[in-house]
């Protein structure tokens, strides 16, 4: 007999929420902003190849992470995007700022029903990983849907 657990840890971020704006956009609009000419396309690419690559980066760490991880992560990623500025230090700060903003997210559809069926079947919930005090805002709505909702406290950095 398979035994039910007792909770479940949610990694917030591409589980139950995800950009409100496509990351290359977001990326291209700030990109542009610093002086950027790289197109869309590109970054989307670069993105999604310097995200592998970090992600190759984490598993030769034994998936271990901290604040400074990932901090070195997005900025990594953030440079690799954009090789045509000399600097990406302001533009990272700004979309650091930006991905801080409880608006730059929303919840994938399903998630409140999901939440509410393992409460329902007698199943804690938590969400785990990073930026969980940016995203204060979501985890109130969430939490609104139903009180007993535990709202698990992360670093301070997603990108």
């Amino acid at each position: 007999m398979t035994k039910k657990p007792s909770a479940i840890f949610f990694d917030a971020v591409g589980t139950l929420l995800k950009p409100a704006i496509p990351v290359d956009e977001t990326y291209h609009f700030y990109g542009n902003k610093h002086g950027s000419c790289i197109s869309k396309d590109s970054i989307r690419n670069r993105f999604y190849e310097s995200f592998k690559k970090e992600e190759l980066k984490d598993v030769s760490l034994d998936c271990k992470t901290n604040e400074a991880r990932e901090c070195e992560r997005w900025e990594s990623i953030v440079s690799e995007c954009f090789p045509d500025l000399k600097s990406t230090a302001p533009l990272f700060n700004d979309l650091f700022k930006y991905f801080s903003n409880p608006s730059a997210w929303e919840l994938y559809p399903g998630t409140i029903p999901v939440l509410k069926h393992l409460e329902n079947i007698g199943i804690n919930w938590e969400l785990t990983g990073e930026s969980l005090q940016t995203l204060t805002s979501d985890c109130n709505r969430l939490s609104k849907a139903n009180q007993s909702y535990a709202i698990a406290n992360g670093s301070s950095s997603v990108h």
